[in-house]
Parts: structure tokens; sequence; C-alpha cells
């Protein structure tokens, strides 16, 4: 039986809920706004002079084209966007106004075409591309809005296909294996992997369905512990044997010792060179009778201290310093022609400090900054005559600040802001004064008015961006500067030209002279 104080204790929780409840809905308003022809532009609700919670935005035709909730004014939680028929067009999840998880895009029949995980608007962690029935083609792997290691192709039934390798966005190898000619048999390089692994358990050429040539079978560790060696899908012998790997120790002139494995003559995976007393000299790393890496390894089979990589047709590639199988310190890459490419240096495996680029002749390339494996400071590129054509600052692996491009025939010159063009951006007609473009960007996206010139200076076209879409009338004009006609865009869609409703078949803009 309750007390006379415990029940002063619920009617005063009581009151307070209600008042609690009562002062917060009292902040809602819902709002609605028109477009100029009376139909809804956008609905939702009102609180603290900013939306608050979940709202719609219609086009001119009424049409929904995006809706989503909104906390304190920014964009928050998952926001989808629908074209002009009203089909969902992407899903972006937003947090604070930054996109943070998964934004997907889709086609007209709302089949999935592509995933990007997002962290506070930068590209972080896995895109997904998707063939035209949905399955999975690609998985990329994205840090600070680059790719960065590796990218898989995979055929629509889930297979495998291909590997490629990002460092920083740049295409370091490109495999691309487990492929049908077009008959429908296998052809070129296969590969099969370890059960749920990246480890290759065997690879081998085919052609027109038939095994043709040297297959290799491989522990976890990558090396090389059986081979087969076909031809037109008949196991062949090879110097009287089946070409399985042998291994053999071998004595050196120089009375050191030499073992590893062969396949048939050729020297395959990791060769250990010791004295004849045991003391380890060198590791060497071989592909097919072919030395592509020596160095020390520790007993794990982890590359330490310096090494040195070759090329396939055995010239030094580069030189460098590895703990525990990640490059560190001063690296230098070399051409086959044994001129340095590129210097820099690393730090647990990421590039780190200044990195030099180098044309043929020890002519620089280009200058750039990191700092633990992004991008920092000064960016710097020269073509071959010694002209710089671009310039800049990076921060955090992004666009930022001022930055000058010499692009063919003219020089663009303007801000970013996070990776995105920001503010006014000016282009000029190469080594001269003369103005090419004029135009404002709000991170990225197109604002206020914009303006072309010819290179004698008469205007090439004008007009206003909204939201990132043409607006209102355009002027074109001929390069002698006779207005050519007006466009009237509506939604970023041509509406009239001349003043005349027209549809999309009868669209052809060309700002050239008649």
């Amino acid at each position: 039986m309750n007390t006379n104080g415990e029940k002063i204790k619920s009617i005063f929780f009581l009151m307070f809920f209600y008042l609690f409840s009562f002062g917060l809905f009292a902040q809602l308003e819902f709002k609605t706004f028109y477009h100029p022809n009376g139909k809804v532009s956008s609905e939702g609700y009102w609180a603290n002079n900013q939306p608050e919670g979940y709202w719609k935005t219609y086009n001119a035709d009424g049409i929904l084209i995006a809706s989503g909730n909104r906390k304190g004014g920014l964009l928050d939680s998952t926001w989808k966007f629908f074209d002009e028929k009203g089909r969902i067009e992407r899903e972006i999840g937003y947090r604070a106004g930054k996109k943070n998880g998964w934004e997907i895009e889709y086609d007209t029949l709302g089949v999935k075409l592509s995933a990007m995980q997002f962290l506070d608007n930068v590209k972080q962690g896995i895109r997904e591309e998707f063939y035209p029935n949905g399955k999975l083609h690609w998985r990329i792997p994205f840090e600070a809005n680059k790719e960065q290691g590796k990218a898989k192709e995979f055929a629509e039934d889930g297979t495998l296909i291909g590997i490629t390798k990002y460092t920083l966005g740049f295409v370091n190898s490109v495999e691309r294996f487990n492929r049908f000619n077009k008959n429908g048999q296998k052809e070129g390089l296969w590969k099969e992997f370890f059960p749920e692994s990246d480890f290759v358990l065997k690879d081998g050429i085919w052609s027109n369905g038939k095994r043709n040539g040297l297959f290799q079978f491989y522990d976890k560790k990558g090396i090389v512990i059986r081979t087969e060696l076909y031809e037109n899908d008949v196991l062949v012998t090879d110097n009287g044997g089946v070409g399985n790997l042998n291994f053999k120790v071998d004595t050196l002139e120089d009375g050191n010792v030499i073992r590893g494995g062969y396949a048939g003559a050729l020297k395959q995976g990791i060769f250990h060179v010791e004295r004849s007393s045991g003391e380890r000299i060198v590791n060497q790393v071989y592909q097919q009778g072919i030395k592509v890496a020596e160095g020390l390894l520790d007993a794990e089979g982890m590359r330490q201290g310096i090494w040195k990589e070759y090329y396939l047709s055995g010239e030094l590639k580069a030189q460098g310093e590895y703990k525990d199988n990640e490059r560190v310190g001063p690296w230098v890459y070399f051409s086959k022609e044994g001129e340095s490419e590129l210097l820099g240096s690393y730090w647990q495996g990421k590039p780190d400090g200044e990195w030099l680029w180098y044309y043929e002749k020890d002519k620089l390339h280009r200058r750039e900054h990191f700092s633990r494996g992004k991008l920092e400071g000064e960016y710097i590129e020269w073509d071959t005559s010694g002209m710089v054509f671009l310039e800049g600052v990076y921060s955090e692996n992004v666009k930022n600040g001022l930055w000058k491009f010499q692009m063919n025939d003219h020089l663009e010159f303007g801000e970013y802001l996070d990776g995105e063009k920001n503010r006014v951006w000016k282009w000029y007609y190469y080594n001269t004064e003369q103005p090419a473009f004029e135009g404002e960007f709000n991170l990225g996206v197109p604002v206020g008015k914009h303006k072309m010139w010819y290179a004698n200076g008469m205007i090439m076209e004008k007009g206003q961006y909204e939201g990132g879409l043409r607006s209102g009338d355009w002027s074109y004009y001929s390069e002698t500067g006779l207005l050519k006609m007006t466009v009237t865009y509506k939604d970023g869609d041509i509406f009239k030209i001349d003043g005349v409703r027209i549809l999309p078949k009868d669209l052809s803009i060309d700002s050239s002279d008649n």
C-alpha cells in the first residue's frame, strides 16, 4: 500500500513529465514552402528557427525528389533522393550534416549500381560496384578519398577474376585471371585460392579450355611446393621428371652453399645462400629461374634490413630497407636504364617526408610531401621542359587552399576546401591576362553566375547555377559577339530555347560560329 509520500512523488513525476513533454513538443512547428507555381517545394518540422525532424523536398511538378531527417538543422541518418519520375536514385547516410556510412546509387529500375562508405565526408572504407543484374562486380578499398590497397573484381557468379593494387590512388599493378574466351572455354591465367583467404593455392595457363604450360601449387606462405607441366591437357615429363619441385643443395665457386627448390632446371621460390658454417649470407627470391629480389629473412620469414628488387629482365628496380616486412627509411626506384625514377622514405610501410619523381636524365617531374602515409604540404608537378603545370597544398590527403593548373591552352586557379572546389575559380588563356572562365563553387557544387569567354575577349556564354544545376536564362554568343540563342533551364534541364518550349529530341546547342 502506497504512503502519502510515495503518492506525492508519483504526482510530481507525472507533472514534470507532462510539462517537459509539452515544452518540448510546443517548440515544433510544421512548415510548408512553395514553388512560384504554387506547388509545395518542401515540408517538414521547424524548431529553434531551423529544420528539425523529417523533411521532404519536391520539384516544381510536385514530384518527391528528396526525403530524410534533420537534426539541429543538419542532415542526419539516411536520406533518399529521387529522379524526376519519382524513382529512387540515391541513398546517403549522414551525421551532423556530413556523409557518414554508405552512399548507394541505383539505376532507373531500382537495381543497385554502386555503394561507397564515407567517414565525415571522406571516402573511407569500401566502394562496391555492381553488374546490371545487381551482382557484385568490384570491391575497391579507399583511404582518405583515394584508392588504397587491393581491389578485387568478380564475375557474376562470384568468382574472383582480377586484382588491382593501388597506392594513394595510383595503380601499382593489374592482374586479370579466371577468364573465358568467346567460346566459353578457360583462357589465360587461372588461379585457385585457399578457402576464405587471398592465398593462392595453385595457378596455371589455359588455352582453349586445355592446360598448357606450368602449373604451380603453393603453401600459405606463397612458397611453391609442387609444379606440373602440361601440353594440350596432358601431363608431360621435364628432363625425365614430372615437374615436382625438387630441393637441392649446391656449393658455389667461393665455397658458400645455396639451397632451394627447382621446377625442372629453373630456380623457384626462396633460396638461402650460406657459408659452410651455416651462417646466413643472403636470401634470394626466384620466379621461374629469374631472380626478383634479394636480402635477409628472419626465422619467421619476414624481410629485414637492406633488400634489392629486380625487373624480370634482370635490371635493378628498387633498393631500400625492410623492418618486419614493412619498408622503412629511404628507398630508391630505378628505370630499366638504371636512372633514378623515384626517391622517398617510408615510416612503417607508409610514405613519409619528401618524395621526388623524375623524368629521364634526372629531370624533376613531381615533388610531394607525406606524413605517415598521407599527402601533407606542398605539391608541385613539372612538364618535361621544366615548366610548373600543377601546384598546390595538401592537408591530410585532400587538396586545400590555393591551387594552380596549367591545362593545355589555359591556366586555372582557385581554392579547394576539403578536396572540393570552393569560392571563385578563374581560367585565363595561356600566357595572357584574357579570362576564359569565371564561376563560383560551394564545396564542389557550382553556384551563382558563371561566364566563359573566347580567346578574342568576346563573351561565349553566361548564366546562373542554383543548387548545382543550371537555372533560368543562359545566353550563348558567337565569336563575333552576336547573341546566338537564349536557353531557359529548369531543374538543370533545357526547358525553352529562345522562348519556345523544346522537347529533348530537339536539343542542339552549339556556341561556335555558323
